[in-house]
């Protein structure tokens, strides 16, 4: 190869090769805003483009959100509407040829023992308010009240999403793994209290309040035949350990339960009552009427937690009266 090479290349300011490719490619000038109306995209183009994208979800609705003027409600309009919610109110009221079980103060629907895999269930959980989202409804109803910024009006958006709309509901390995275990659950409480009885129990309605349900894991009969209710959770905590072999941890490092649902005292687990899971329990209380609850955390080794629970009449009191609210103002117009 000798004296193929330059000896004395040039400098490299003049240097020059050909390219098969243009060094500077061209850019596509493309302008996505429509050309009438200014380039400005409408209220009215941003609200159908979002409807349009209804039956999924998309990044999109990160940029934008549905924008209306806000309006006055005519006496007339509000007669209108007013009427229309007696008419929900009274639909949403159980037939009594469909009753499995009565308490005092709810009727229990028949074939919902199945729950979330139920037709029936999903059904008539629709428009109504139910125990395990209590203590969202209620704060969400606190936030109404107080002013409806925009982030207020998201937060209401994201709740019909999920209630209502039924989209983005996510099923996690955890919950799960919570229904998948319900039954092993309800023979480990009997294991513990051999003179009770235990029947799997499906979707309760208020008969005050047809517009609030809830679904218990079972309803306890005891030897006295006192009824009351079972609620389960099977936490990942207690996956691989005993609750004595939690309470002893416990006690050498005590953030090993920080941010669990219960906290320890006296060597025993304690439903905190700031929790969504003691909402869920007095909300369950208050429209069964029945006197207790037996909340049980489940462990795969060794026997669950129980704490039995009674009904907070001043919390289930306030706590329906912001469900109630939230229900006229949210879900009853939507």
């Amino acid at each position: 190869n000798k004296g193929t090479k330059r000896k004395n290349p040039s400098s490299i300011n003049a240097a020059h090769y050909d390219a098969s490719l243009s060094t500077k490619p061209p850019v596509i000038k493309f302008d996505p805003r429509p050309e009438t109306e200014g380039g400005i995209v409408s209220d009215v183009s941003v609200n159908n483009f979002l409807s349009n994208m209804s039956s999924s979800t998309s990044m999109w609705e990160t940029i934008f959100t549905y924008k209306y003027d806000d309006y006055e409600l005519t006496d007339e309009r509000k007669n209108v509407l007013c009427q229309w919610q007696s008419i929900l109110l009274s639909n949403l009221t159980p037939d009594l040829n469909n009753i499995s079980l009565n308490s005092t103060s709810a009727t229990m629907l028949a074939n919902t023992e199945d729950q979330s895999t139920c037709s029936v269930w999903n059904s008539n959980r629709y428009l109504r308010i139910t125990a395990s989202h209590a203590k969202e409804t209620v704060l969400l109803c606190s936030v109404v009240e107080r002013e409806l910024t925009s982030g207020v009006l998201n937060r209401c958006r994201n709740y019909l999403k999920k209630y209502v709309w039924g989209l983005d509901n996510v099923q996690t390995y955890y919950m799960q793994r919570g229904i998948e275990l319900e039954e092993n659950a309800r023979e480990n409480y009997l294991a513990v209290n051999p003179t009770c009885d235990v029947k799997k129990t499906g979707l309760w309605i208020s008969r005050q309040f047809p517009q609030l349900a809830c679904s218990p894991d079972g309803l306890v009969c005891t030897s006295n035949n006192e009824y009351g209710l079972l609620e389960i959770k099977c936490l990942k905590l207690l996956e691989k350990m005993s609750v004595s072999e939690l309470i002893d941890k416990y006690k050498c490092d005590k953030s090993i339960i920080k941010g669990s649902c219960f906290k320890i005292a006296q060597d025993q687990l304690v439903l905190v009552k700031s929790h969504s899971y003691y909402y869920q329990i007095q909300f369950q209380l208050g429209i069964t009427g029945f006197p207790w609850c037996d909340f049980v955390l489940y462990s795969g080794k060794g026997a669950p937690s129980i704490e039995r629970i009674y009904p907070d009449i001043s919390s289930i009191s306030d706590m329906f009266t912001e469900c109630l609210k939230l229900w006229k103002s949210l879900i009853a117009p939507e």
